[in-house]
């Protein structure tokens, strides 16, 4: 997912790795003060062409915005020097605001670059059965399935993600737990939901730490 928004947010050019690992710090950021905030919450990423017809019947609108745009928070740390000291104090305050966000029922919803689109989005995909999902090992780098997961020992939040994901390919959702427990969710090329976690958020206090 990392990968994905560096490369869009650089347009093809070439990547150091800089801009990639100011993602990474800009996502750690916001999962860390959505987890300390001991409310739970949920995060979804669209994928890079969502179809917008199909999205419209699997979620609400919720609370439209236009801001935070974490992607271009982290592309103005990458490129600029001069403004240094502004680029990090408007990092700071899009990841609270981005980690706040979720602290109301509902999702925050981004897309592939990392802006965020809205928020205390209801996820509208409701079905009996739910998808089939198996467990990611959350030590490797490559998505690594271990086995079948019972998704009816999880709470709405992680079956919401699950149907969502299952209905949207490419879509990533991360769902925080009022314990401070996160997950990933993301649908497999064959069709079945992984869900890698328990996940331990990196606590970032600097964009370049």
């Amino acid at each position: 997912m990392c990968r994905r928004a560096a490369g869009l947010l650089s347009q093809g050019a070439d990547d150091s790795g800089t801009l990639t690992a100011l993602v990474k710090a800009t996502l750690a950021r916001v999962f860390s003060l959505a987890v300390a905030a001991g409310h739970g919450g949920m995060f979804v990423f669209l994928p890079s062409e969502p179809c917008r017809s199909e999205l419209s019947g699997l979620m609400s609108q919720g609370v439209g915005v236009s801001w935070p745009n974490l992607g271009r928070v982290a592309l103005n740390l990458a490129q600029g020097t001069s403004h240094h000291t502004t680029y990090v104090e408007q990092w700071e305050t899009a990841t609270r605001v981005t980690a706040q966000a979720s602290c109301v029922d509902g999702a925050v919803v981004l897309d592939a670059a990392l802006s965020v689109q809205a928020f205390r989005v209801e996820l509208c995909a409701r079905e009996d059965q739910l998808p089939e999902c198996r467990m990611l090992d959350p030590e490797t780098s490559e998505p690594t399935a271990l086995g079948p997961v019972n998704l009816t020992t999880f709470g709405t939040r992680h079956r919401s993600a699950a149907r969502f994901c299952a209905k949207v390919p490419g879509a990533v959702a991360v769902v925080v737990s009022q314990d401070g427990e996160m997950r990933e969710l993301t649908v497999s090329p064959e069709g079945w939901v992984g869900i890698c976690g328990p996940l331990t958020p990196m606590t970032v206090s600097s964009p370049l730490a």
